[in-house]
């Protein structure tokens, strides 16, 4: 009559290790728009060295006019950019804190439950021992009493 384990913590744990997976997501999430926004970012730089003028440059006075408008707004959302650089950079670090923090609770609940079993095994190792001790002692006094 092997006892079975369980675990009394495995409903914590499974929860624990589904905020976890969620923080996970939310950190893929978080690094996906860090992504995006640096890549806007150098679009923005790249638009920016291309939209310089040449100085043997001949043009009319409008178009002047009109690139130096267009790198004013080039600049500006270059600016604003980078902001949403930054704002993602510190999303991307709060999600990692929170993900690390998620992972240890999992994981300290996952070493308790591994420990809890490793004390379980070593129990009914010990009660099958017991339990055979017991046999060969009454097989052997029921031997004597034969005698």
């Amino acid at each position: 009559m092997v006892k079975r384990f369980k675990y009394r913590l495995e409903k914590v744990l499974e929860y624990r290790t589904m905020l976890k997976d969620e923080k996970l997501k939310e950190l893929l999430l978080q690094n996906k728009r860090l992504d995006q926004a640096n890549h806007t970012l150098k679009e923005l730089q790249a638009a920016i060295l291309l939209n310089r003028l040449e100085e043997n440059a001949n043009l009319a006075v409008e178009q002047v006019g009109l690139i130096a408008q267009y790198s004013e707004r080039l600049e500006a959302e270059l600016e604003h950019q980078k902001i949403e650089v930054q704002n993602a950079e510190e999303a991307v670090n709060i999600a990692k804190s929170a993900y690390i923090e998620a992972h240890k609770e999992a994981e300290v609940l996952q070493r308790l439950k591994e420990r809890k079993l490793e004390e379980h095994t070593a129990y009914i190792l010990k009660e099958e021992e017991k339990f055979l001790d017991e046999s060969v002692i009454q097989r052997t006094g029921f031997i004597k009493s034969k005698e």
